[in-house]
């Protein structure tokens, strides 16, 4: 069984319409995001995304006030 990140919430309470029935997910591994406080699980094999730098991009980007360029956006 392979389970994807999406916006609809999984329910334990049968009556809400379209609740999954009869489905066991089994869960071998969780992880955690110390910095931002996120335990999360790993319900299969899964490539993550790297982290984010620690000095993020825009401290690169710059205006020109007097001409409007703007640079190191890329």
């Amino acid at each position: 069984m392979r389970m994807a990140k999406t916006h609809l919430p999984f329910s334990e309470q049968p009556e809400l319409k379209g609740a999954a029935t009869g489905l066991r997910l089994s869960i071998p591994n969780v992880r955690a995001l110390l910095g931002v406080g996120f335990i999360y699980p790993l319900a299969c094999t899964m490539r993550m995304m790297p982290g984010f730098s620690t000095r993020p991009p825009f401290t690169d980007a710059d205006i020109d006030v007097e001409t409007g360029k703007i640079s190191g956006l890329f």
